[in-house]
């Protein structure tokens, strides 16, 4: 576990060492957070298989907030021009 930089509470996290998963994941998008970016695959693919990507990017750098009585979701990220992306 890795603590947060934020809270500094631990992260749990899964450490896969499978090369031809890492051939396959490295094809949608490279994952660094000061320079990720999404690949021509990913960005070409059907509705559902964005949606599980936003899904799980939004799991590792969004969150929820209360603002009153409504909830605000917030995505964190360092990398800006991969964020506005056209």
């Amino acid at each position: 576990m890795n603590p947060s930089g934020k809270t500094g509470n631990l992260i749990p996290y899964v450490r896969l060492r499978s090369k031809l998963s890492y051939q396959d994941i490295s094809k949608y998008a490279t994952y660094f957070s000061k320079n990720w970016e999404i690949k021509k695959p990913l960005l070409s693919a059907p509705k559902r298989i964005k949606r599980e990507f936003l899904r799980a990017f939004f799991d590792d750098e969004g969150s929820v907030t209360k603002q009153g009585n409504k909830g605000i979701i917030k995505l964190y990220s360092i990398n800006l021009s991969c964020l506005f992306l056209k």
